[in-house]
């Protein structure tokens, strides 16, 4: 990776933590993030997991699995680390995943006087086929051609890979960006005398311009650079 390069990236993830250090002052309470498996995902493995952000102030999460007549209860803050709660499929007491079925699930979070504090949307999956050979009467198995994976991104060098990264970051903050700044406008247009809404406006439309500032700065850095230095 050349040093323009480099320093290009450092610049645009400044630029993007500047830019969500903005969003965090209008985000309340976003909902309990769900991670694996992934919505409409296909092909999921029946000795998987469960894995969702975990949320600070829980005592216990409640997972619940709509096939299921009862919820997985009592989940406790000891499956999560890293920020990251995990729970097995094999760990179910309430059920068994099965091959080739389709799964609804979420997950609640408790506090210690019983409250639900955060609940996640829902999402759905798919687990596999019964991968072993059928039996002499033809139940069981599943089998089928192997799958291919597919390079979504066209690069073949790591530097291509960052290029496609860097592209992506800017063009979602050049997109959040206006978002913010109108969201501010609304909140300094509709206070109503409410200082705290007004100087919370004004953060927020701060913050925004000094990440745009910096996010451009950014894209523009390499050429910048080789014109300074005759590169």
């Amino acid at each position: 990776m050349t040093k323009n390069n480099f320093i290009k990236y450092l610049i645009i993830v400044i630029g993007i933590l500047t830019l969500s250090f903005s969003l965090t002052n209008f985000c309340l309470a976003s909902p309990l993030q769900l991670i694996l498996p992934g919505n409409g995902d296909s092909d999921v493995p029946v000795d998987s997991y469960f894995q969702w952000d975990s949320v600070s102030t829980a005592v216990k999460y409640i997972l619940d699995i709509d096939q299921f007549t009862q919820s997985e209860d009592n989940i406790l803050p000891s499956v999560c680390s890293g920020g990251i709660c995990s729970f097995g499929f094999l760990d179910l007491t309430v059920g068994n995943i099965n091959y080739l079925t389709a799964y609804t699930w979420r997950v609640t979070a408790y506090n210690a006087a019983g409250d639900n504090i955060n609940s996640s949307p829902t999402f759905s999956f798919t687990t596999e086929q019964d991968p072993s050979p059928p039996d002499e009467n033809g139940n069981g198995g599943g089998g089928g051609a192997p799958i291919g994976l597919i390079n979504p991104l066209k690069c073949k060098t790591l530097e291509c890979a960052f290029d496609a990264l860097f592209n992506f970051l800017f063009f979602l903050a050049m997109a959040l960006g206006p978002l913010l700044i109108i969201y501010a406008a609304f909140l300094m247009l509709t206070a109503a005398g409410n200082v705290e809404r007004v100087n919370k406006g004004k953060t927020i439309i701060l913050w925004t311009l000094i990440a745009i500032a910096i996010i451009l700065l950014a894209k523009g850095i390499p050429s910048i650079m080789k014109g300074a230095f005759g590169g």
